[in-house]
């Protein structure tokens, strides 16, 4: 992602690599979960650090929407123990 990205073009979708494999795919979305008591969650709230973490040279506007709107992240693995991947 570059910072001249035109936001238009802004893909929802990223790849899950552990090393040179593809482990999996998430989806992000713009706007606010709404968190209800006792109700499981699938999806995970990413505050703008995390974005900026993960995305450092991504363009002013997703910065500015995760600000304003909020992302929220979802994952799908295609592997077994995705609990022992590491960051």
């Amino acid at each position: 992602m570059l910072p001249s990205l035109p936001c238009a073009e802004f893909d929802p979708w990223f790849l899950l690599y552990e090393g040179e494999m593809i482990v999996g795919v998430g989806f992000q979305n713009f706007g606010s979960p709404a968190v209800r008591p006792a109700i499981r969650h699938y999806n995970e709230y990413v505050p703008l650090a995390g974005i900026e973490y993960v995305a450092p040279n991504g363009p002013a506007c997703l910065a500015e929407w995760v600000e304003t709107d909020g992302i929220i992240s979802l994952h799908t693995f295609f592997i077994k123990n995705p609990v022992t991947i590491s960051c």
